[in-house]
């Protein structure tokens, strides 16, 4: 189901290669509609840069890369079965691209460790930075021989 979104995504950036497409709805799905502010600063960061490059902005290239990415069937469970390293996934609550769910299933491979930040979107790391780097940090110690 997912994967048909973004392939109905890539299609109407393809037809229709415009402000909203590629800018405006993308930031909503990555960030939402919170109110706090590090999330509107956030959000009006990631919408000034994505505008300040406009003018060099390559809008066919970015529905060519779009719609490859629609395309990717991603790895096989078998694949993904023989990662022998320690992964962590750290996901958004609400995250609609890389939703909870999809972490869950990916983390029972090699019994991962997975975090679900509350209130939490696609851009987590911006939105809840102190949260995602302290996981992360403690994942990493734990890595540490």
């Amino acid at each position: 189901m997912k994967l048909k979104k973004v392939q109905f995504r890539a299609k109407e950036i393809e037809l229709n290669t415009n402000k909203k497409n590629i800018v405006e709805e993308p930031l909503k799905r990555w960030f939402g509609s919170s109110k706090t502010k590090i999330v509107i600063d956030n959000y009006k960061f990631a919408e000034r840069l994505i505008k300040n490059n406009k003018r060099s902005f390559n809008y066919k290239g970015y529905s060519i890369g779009y719609k490859t990415f629609s395309e990717i069937k991603g790895n096989t469970n078998e694949v993904i079965k023989k990662i022998t390293c320690p992964m962590m996934f750290i996901t958004g609550e609400k995250d609609q691209n890389s939703s909870p769910l999809m972490s869950k299933k990916l983390a029972k491979f090699h019994n991962s460790k997975i975090i679900i930040i509350k209130n939490a979107k696609h851009a987590l790391f911006l939105t809840h930075f102190n949260q995602f780097n302290f996981y992360l940090n403690q994942f990493i110690k734990g890595l540490e021989y």
